[in-house]
Order: structure tokens, then C-alpha cells, then sequence
């Protein structure tokens, strides 16, 4: 696939999730068609979750529902490289692309995400949550998925820097055990990170740090993260407590090179815009209510 210049916008919004002509979430893309959350800063810190890893088993990758019917027939899925142009910039280019955000078990049957992932077509009804969609290592659980049962609270006020949604699935209660939210007030300097499916991939753990507190009380980051994060649980790399939510941020990619090819953008730590996390207490009462 060639001259991304030109097809980069439409090669996400129709396969994203899938070649069903699924549109992605619109705070995906910019009004200018650009793509928005992600970059690589300073040294690029993304890896493939461990079964060892701490709170990987609350994670979990939404998948349109059109997209895992194909994975559960087993047909071919496209790969990160063939919907977004990223050749050998990434080790794992050559893996199938499929979730469309990232969300984390807060409460028997609850998923916590952002609120930007539910649209007219990414609505309750056609998304699927799927737990374990990782790399295969020894003591991988297999791969589950649950449908939505209702969205019990949203949120996507940006203004207010309020930007997640709270989603009662359909799992079995004590089928995965929730992330221990965290009490205390993160500051800057705190080291974190995060668990999510950048660019709709396997789970993947990213590091970052806290560099400081934006006038709506969202943490500015510079976790290595990408379209399909948002929704990301971002934990504190002591206590391993839930601290936020991602929801948006740097864009993903340089302007197109002149022979049209997709540069991945990269900042030096403390440069760009940051990747923006909502933190756990202005989300906890929502929370409380359905426990």
C-alpha cells in the first residue's frame, strides 16, 4: 500500500476495526484528517506484556463486533503496517490490527475506558471486550470476549477535561479480578505507565512519567502511546494503583514525507504535547455507584 499521504485518513476510518466499513471513533482524527494521541518520546519504551506483568489480566482491547466475527472464523485481519503505513519503524508492524481503544476491569463486570470510544458506530451493541489478546507466552489464558450490556456512565466533555465511560459487560463476576484504584494524588515527577493495543495491536505496556498538571486536572505524560490507547488504565509504576485513564494527545505521525511515506513522530521526553490522563478521582464516584 502506497502514497499514505493521500489514503492515510480513509485507510482509517474504513479499517481501523475492519473492512466492514466501520468508522473510527471521531476524536481518532483530526478536522483535518490527521491523526490524533501518540508519539514516541525520547527512547521507545513500548513492550510486549509478560503473563508476570502486573495488572495485564484486568486489561482489555474493544473490538467492533464485525471485526471479532472474522477473528472468530479465523479470517485474514490486517495488519498495523497495512492500515497505517509504519513498514519497519515498529517491531510489531506485521501484527493484525483490531482494537479500536483500550479499557481496564474497575468493578465486578465494569470496564473503565474513555468516553470518545462509543459512537454511532462504535456503539454498546456492536463492541466487544476481549480479554488476553496478547502476545502467546507460557501461561497465556486464552482469549476471551464479552458483548456490552450497557453503558452505565459517559463523559466526553473535553472542555472540562472529563473524557470516559463506564461499561457493565456481560463476564461472568469473578471471571477476571478488577485494578486496585489508587487514593492518593498523583505529582509530577511520579513514574507510570500503561497498558493498552497501540494502532489496534497485540497489549503492550509503555513507561512514562508525570511532567505536569494541566488548569483541568488532567496528568500531562509522556507514555509512548498511539490510536487504540485511548481507554489505556495508566498505573504507578510503586504501587502498581489504578491512577487514570487515557484520552488523548500528541499526534501519531510527521507530515508525510514527499514520497509519501508515514514517519512516526518522536519528541525528545519533555517536548510536544504530552499524553493527556483523566485521573481516578474525578472518575470514583461514578465508579462507586455501581458496586
Amino acid at each position: 500500500m502506497k502514497l499514505w499521504k493521500a489514503a492515510l485518513a480513509g485507510a482509517l476510518i474504513m479499517n481501523l476495526v475492519g473492512c466492514g466499513g466501520d468508522s473510527a471513533p471521531s476524536a481518532f482524527v483530526n478536522t483535518d484528517g490527521t491523526l490524533t494521541q501518540g508519539v514516541i518520546y525520547g527512547e521507545d519504551s513500548i513492550q510486549e506484556v509478560s503473563t508476570a506483568d502486573r495488572n495485564t489480566r484486568a486489561n482489555v482491547a474493544l473490538v467492533h463486533l464485525d471485526k471479532w466475527n472474522e477473528i472468530i472464523k479465523g479470517e485474514a485481519i490486517w495488519t498495523v503496517d497495512e492500515v497505517y503505513g509504519t513498514g519497519q519503524q515498529l517491531p510489531w508492524s506485521g501484527q493484525e490490527s483490531k482494537a479500536f481503544c483500550s479499557g481496564t476491569l474497575v468493578a465486578p463486570k465494569m470496564v473503565l475506558t474513555a468516553g470518545h470510544c462509543f459512537t454511532e458506530d462504535h456503539s454498546c451493541e456492536n463492541t466487544v471486550f476481549v480479554f488476553n489478546d496478547e502476545q502467546k507466552m507460557d501461561g497465556a489464558t486464552t482469549r476471551k470476549g464479552w458483548h456490552c450490556k450497557q453503558i452505565v456512565a459517559q463523559k466526553n466533555d473535553f472542555q472540562s477535561g472529563l473524557d470516559y465511560a463506564l461499561v457493565e459487560v456481560s463476564m461472568p463476576k469473578d471471571e477476571v479480578e478488577p485494578a486496585i484504584m489508587s487514593t492518593a494524588v498523583s505529582l509530577v515527577g511520579d513514574s507510570v505507565y500503561s497498558i493498552g493495543y497501540p494502532l489496534g495491536s497485540l497489549k503492550k505496556t509503555a513507561q512514562g512519567k508525570v511532567r505536569r498538571v494541566n488548569e483541568m486536572g488532567s496528568l500531562e505524560t509522556n507514555l509512548d502511546v498511539f490510536v487504540g490507547n485511548s481507554g489505556s488504565p495508566v498505573f504507578d509504576s510503586k504501587t502498581h494503583e489504578l491512577i487514570g485513564v487515557l484520552h488523548g494527545g500528541e499526534d501519531d505521525f510527521q507530515p508525510d514525507s514527499e514520497d509519501g511515506s508515514v514517519q512516526i513522530m518522536k519528541c525528545a521526553e519533555d517536548d510536544c504535547k504530552g499524553e493527556f490522563v483523566i485521573p481516578i478521582q474525578k472518575i470514583l464516584a461514578d465508579i462507586e455507584k455501581q458496586k
